[in-house]
């Protein structure tokens, strides 16, 4: 996903909301593209890890929120939404 945002995606200026953004590789990417990004995650570790990674890379325009993707409780609109390995399969126990 990086690289299809480095090389194709324009960010100047557009809200951007990764979603479970991890270690932040991505928002990184998105932030250094001009990208206003707000890092997502449900753990507040990956948050930790990703707003240093910001910090190193000098991206001033990155936020952090904390964020159960099972309720809607952001309170802005983005016009991207980046997610990477987001989705979980789940699996009944077998009898």
């Amino acid at each position: 996903m990086v690289r299809y945002l480095d090389s194709c995606v324009l960010l100047q200026g557009e809200n951007v909301l990764d979603l479970g953004c991890g270690l932040g590789l991505v928002s990184v990417m998105a932030a250094l593209k001009g990208g206003n990004v707000t890092f997502a995650d449900k753990e507040r570790e990956a948050l930790a890890f990703a707003r240093q990674n910001a910090s190193l890379n000098e991206c001033l325009n990155t936020q952090t929120t904390l964020v159960d993707f099972t309720v809607s409780n952001l309170r802005r609109r983005f016009s991207i939404i980046l997610g990477a390995e987001i989705c979980l399969l789940y699996t009944s126990p077998s009898p």
